[in-house]
């Protein structure tokens, strides 16, 4: 009788533990939900600012600032012989990384 209750209490003990770990999981996917739509946003920005940077000039720009806590970095590759650019562009928020790409270049047909 008293190993059937521990059976049925370490039992319940365990799906409930496994029930609260999903939710959490759930919930904690609901919240990078909004931080992703503010990272891809950023690295949309930052694409942006390449781009006006390697067309119109630098000017002395400094990267974009958002105020909700997004961050953004952007590197630019040129190739050895100046043929093509490869622009990208990382959107950061919360725990949520996206990146951007954009290539510059010509064809070889």
């Amino acid at each position: 009788m008293l190993v059937m209750v521990l059976v049925l209490g370490a039992t319940m003990l365990g799906a409930s533990v496994i029930a609260g770990y999903i939710t959490v999981q759930e919930l904690r996917t609901a919240g990078d939900i909004t931080h992703s739509a503010q990272a891809i946003y950023a690295a949309d920005s930052g694409m942006g600012w390449e781009l006006y940077k390697t067309f119109v000039g630098d000017n002395g720009l400094s990267y974009p600032t958002f105020s909700n806590g997004a961050t953004v970095s952007t590197t630019e590759e040129t190739a050895e012989d100046y043929s093509s650019v490869t622009l990208k562009s990382f959107g950061n928020a919360g725990r949520v990384h996206r990146a951007l790409g954009f290539f510059l270049g010509t064809s070889s047909q």
